[in-house]
């Protein structure tokens, strides 16, 4: 019983509502994709300031509509959205904080003050839900973030190690290798071959 619009409206709308299995409530966008959200933020402002205009609730409605859909496609290719953790809800608050605060110095001990709970409990829950450590999860969301902005920007490695939370390079180029089996200068230029 309900219109076209609205039908239309609750598929672009329906991944913000609904909360499936898969779903952690939270991503990190690379780059690329940041600046990307943000034009889009820009141009919806500058159509709403614009009202007087023929046609402005149509552009607005498809301003939005560009915005939802650009956010749920990040969303779904986020490793944060594949990584989700179900089944306990401790161990996903927990995922969802690593994913946004990757790049700080991150300790076992901050994370039981932040969360309070002890440092045995939070260790078997999060393995026992993510099937990895908590050292292990933070790097791999490191590396996933490493590996975006080595695809979608020119920013040198060494730089990157830094904004991805690594303060070793050494340390950086071995956790890379273990969880993409290659260095990170072969991953960049693999993936920009591959764009070619």
């Amino acid at each position: 019983g309900m219109s076209e619009s609205a039908v239309l409206d609750r598929y672009f709308l329906r991944p913000f509502i609904e909360r499936g299995r898969e779903s952690c409530g939270i991503f990190s966008p690379g780059p690329e994709t940041d600046i990307a959200i943000q034009a889009k933020l820009r141009r919806l402002a500058a159509d709403y300031e614009d009202s007087t205009a023929p046609f402005w609730p149509c552009r607005q409605r498809s301003s939005l509509m560009d915005l939802l859909l650009t956010l749920v496609s990040s969303y779904r290719e986020s490793s944060a959205a594949s990584g989700a953790v179900a089944g306990d809800e401790l161990a996903a608050r927990v995922a969802s904080w690593l994913s946004v605060h990757y790049s700080e110095k991150v300790t076992v001990a901050q994370l039981c003050s932040l969360f309070g709970i002890n440092r045995t409990d939070l260790s078997e829950r999060f393995r026992a839900a993510t099937g990895s450590s908590l050292i292990d999860y933070l790097s791999r969301v490191r590396i996933d973030m490493a590996c975006r902005m080595l695809r979608e920007t020119k920013l040198p490695a060494g730089e990157i190690l830094f904004r991805v939370g690594f303060n070793d390079a050494a340390h950086f180029s071995r956790t890379f290798r273990k969880i993409m089996s290659m260095t990170p200068a072969a991953y960049r230029a693999a993936e920009s071959k591959g764009r070619e």
